[in-house]
């Protein structure tokens, strides 16, 4: 079975770009700029992954209170910079009202969170 993919219709709503930083984003701190994509029944979160020293970047779509909707992450990252695409599912009616972004090192500790909402 093919993997399914999350279309890019022109009426996606896309929320400002937004950078989720360890430290303060110099060059010997790891960071996470990326642009959140709300769709339907699904989203997508699409940037570039700083790491310095190891982390994984997560994101997690939600609807309602504290429902979890689906969460996936990157493979580990050491020392490099590169693209990353998180393609999310959010089958309810309405999609997921919010997503939360997280970097986490090669431990899985928790290193930065952050919400963006719809």
């Amino acid at each position: 079975m093919a993997p399914s993919a999350v279309a890019a219709p022109s009426t996606a709503a896309a929320a400002p770009a937004t950078r989720l930083e360890v430290g303060s984003s110099t060059a010997d701190e790891s960071y996470f700029d990326f642009t959140p994509y709300f769709y339907a029944r699904s989203a997508l979160v699409e940037g570039t992954l700083h790491a310095v020293g190891c982390v994984r970047a997560y994101a997690a779509t939600y609807a309602g209170p504290s429902h979890r909707l689906d969460y996936r992450s990157t493979s580990l990252k050491c020392n490099t910079t590169v693209p990353v695409k998180l393609e999310l599912k959010a089958d309810v009616p309405g999609g997921a009202d919010r997503i939360l972004v997280e970097l986490r090192d090669d431990a899985g500790n928790l290193l930065a969170s952050g919400w963006v909402y719809r």
